[in-house]
């Protein structure tokens, strides 16, 4: 059924993001070296005032995940990360043309649908993306207000654009966090019940995700060429299960024009 393989892919997300889905390479060197690129590259950005430095102080000797693969190393998002931030509070002032605005309506799980969206001025796109909190193509956006809170997708293109507070904008330090990797780990199982269990106010309304709570997730890093891998083979996987999808969705469309002739044979 369409139900089950949708739980495939969960168990796929969840057994890649574990370090179980495919044979580890014993000849990877530990993450640690990784994190150190990043902890410099991070300060450099800081130094150069292309983003802010955090006021959220967290400790990486506080933490730990059960059962990590040899090489791999629990961290906060922040750690890897050079803004995690939402959009504007307020809801602005929409005009005919100007700056494209996105909300949460434009992120699905895996899919990032900006074609159908309102505009800003020029002055509201500026308030929104100052201090390096501009979206780019291989960022990841992550909806942390209404129904669909924790469902997160990669911004595949090109386009300038400011977003709305339903949204949180991650930006993985690349090239040494690969964004698919990430993305995978904040779509599987354990990422979406991370957001689940932090949503603030629920009973009041349908609640929201406090970006302080995104920024003290603790993530699962392997190294990079692992990274590479994982994802590799949970793309791979994924193409099975959409043409399952697609010959599933060809046998019931044939069934229905058989019983369809058949009845029309009948009434004949």
């Amino acid at each position: 059924t369409e139900q089950s393989i949708d739980q495939l892919k969960q168990a796929i997300l969840q057994l890649a993001v574990m370090g179980k889905l495919i044979p580890q390479n014993l000849e990877n060197k530990s993450a640690t070296e990784l994190l150190k690129k990043i902890k410099v590259k991070k300060h450099l950005l800081i130094e150069d005032k292309v983003i802010r430095k955090e006021k959220l102080k967290l400790d990486n000797n506080d933490i730990e995940i059960d059962n990590l693969p040899k090489g791999w190393r629990a961290v906060y998002m922040q750690d890897i990360t050079s803004v995690i931030t939402c959009g504007i509070a307020s809801t602005p002032k929409y005009y005919d043309k100007g700056r494209i605005f996105l909300s949460a309506k434009n992120v699905k799980p895996y899919k990032f649908m900006p074609d159908e969206h309102k505009y800003v001025d020029e002055e509201t796109y500026s308030k929104i993306v100052s201090w390096g909190a501009n979206p780019e193509k291989g960022d990841i956006l992550l909806t942390r207000v209404g129904a669909g809170i924790g469902e997160a997708a990669l911004i595949d293109r090109d386009i300038d654009f400011a977003y709305y507070v339903s949204l949180t904008l991650i930006k993985p330090i690349q090239p040494h966090i690969y964004s698919q990797y990430l993305l995978h780990w904040i779509n599987s199982p354990e990422g979406v019940n991370k957001s689940l269990e932090n949503i603030y106010g629920r009973g009041v309304s349908q609640g929201n995700l406090n970006v302080n709570q995104v920024r003290k997730f603790v993530i699962p890093v392997p190294p990079l060429s692992e990274q590479h891998r994982i994802v590799a083979k949970v793309n791979e996987l994924f193409a099975i299960c959409d043409t399952l999808k697609e010959r599933l969705y060809d046998a019931q469309t044939t069934k229905i024009k058989l019983a369809d002739a058949v009845v029309e044979e009948a009434v004949a």
